[in-house]
């Protein structure tokens, strides 16, 4: 639930900060700014807590990073273009679907070998 809870207040700074972003594509490209990585950065991170939170369950994750990789957000914001350029159509998604689209790029950049 407080994970939620972080991803939805996140949301709404971002979208109160940054009206101008529209598309997920909009902000992928305004990566290059501290803000808005860190926005991506926190998202990637609810993920992050939410893997742990099913491991320590004993539940499979939804995604798995090799080791102990620490996801800079930086590199949040590298592997979703990487994900847009491969998904082409995911480009128009509109902004507040952005958590979704991460998810998805986070699986397919680090699949589980089950």
């Amino acid at each position: 639930m407080k994970l939620i809870a972080v991803v939805a207040t996140s949301a709404l700074y971002a979208a109160a900060a940054h009206a101008e972003m529209k598309t997920v594509q909009d902000v992928a490209r305004a990566g290059d700014n501290k803000e808005v990585a860190s926005y991506i950065g926190t998202n990637g991170e609810a993920f992050a807590w939410v893997n742990a939170e099913l491991q320590s369950t004993g539940k499979d994750p939804v995604y798995c990073v090799p080791g102990e990789l620490g996801i800079t957000n930086n590199q949040y914001v590298s592997i979703l273009r990487s994900y847009l350029d491969d998904y082409p159509s995911m480009k128009e998604v509109e902004f507040a679907q952005l958590p979704m689209v991460l998810l998805h790029a986070l699986m397919q950049t680090f699949p589980c070998k089950n």
